[in-house]
This record gives C-alpha cells, sequence and structure tokens, in this order.
C-alpha cells in the first residue's frame, strides 16, 4: 500500500463516520419527536378519563333508573300476569287464566 492508498482509506473511513454519525442525530431527533407526540397523546387521554369516567356514572345511573321504573311499574301488576286483568309484565292485560280459551286472536280452539 502506497502513501496515496493510506491516504484515500482514511478519507473514506472519515466520510462513512461522519454519515454515520449524522444517521445517528437524525434518528435521535425523530425519537424525540415521536416521544414528545406519544406524550401529548397520553396528557390527553388523561385529560378526558374524568369526564369520560363521569359519562359512564351518569349512564349507569340513568340505567338503574330504568330497571327500576320497569320493575316498578312490572310489580304493580305482577299478580295480573297470570290472573288476567290488566298490567303484567308489558303493562297489557293477559289472557293466562282468564278462562277465555280461545286461541291468539279469540277464537275457539
Amino acid at each position: 500500500m502506497g502513501g496515496g492508498e493510506v491516504g484515500a482509506y482514511k478519507e473514506a473511513l472519515q466520510e462513512l463516520l461522519a454519515v454515520k454519525e449524522k444517521e445517528r442525530k437524525l434518528k435521535e431527533e425523530r425519537w424525540k419527536v415521536i416521544k414528545s407526540l406519544e406524550e401529548r397523546k397520553l396528557a390527553l387521554e388523561k385529560r378526558k378519563l374524568p369526564e369520560q369516567k363521569a359519562n359512564v356514572l351518569a349512564m349507569r345511573a340513568q340505567i338503574a333508573a330504568q330497571k327500576m321504573a320497569f320493575f316498578n311499574e312490572s310489580s304493580d301488576g305482577a299478580s295480573s300476569v297470570f290472573g288476567g286483568g290488566s298490567g303484567g309484565i308489558h303493562g297489557g292485560s293477559s289472557s293466562f287464566g282468564d278462562g277465555s280459551g280461545g286461541d291468539a286472536n279469540g277464537g275457539d280452539i
């Protein structure tokens, strides 16, 4: 190897090292940007949590109130579900046990 070849090799090696250093810096910058974006997303999600929790609690309360209203309505006519009369599970009258003996349309069987 002559002196010119060693100089060219050294120069190429230095260029390669410079390129690798630039790539490392770019990679680090990208990582910082991605990390910053992820931290912002996380902060937004944390801010949403109390509101979402309040919405869930409100929905649960609404569902519980609807169930209580349904059970209160159905318990008012619970004895008429199988004994005829008004009320029943769905608020109408029932044909169980009223002695009609007909089909669903009122005709004799």
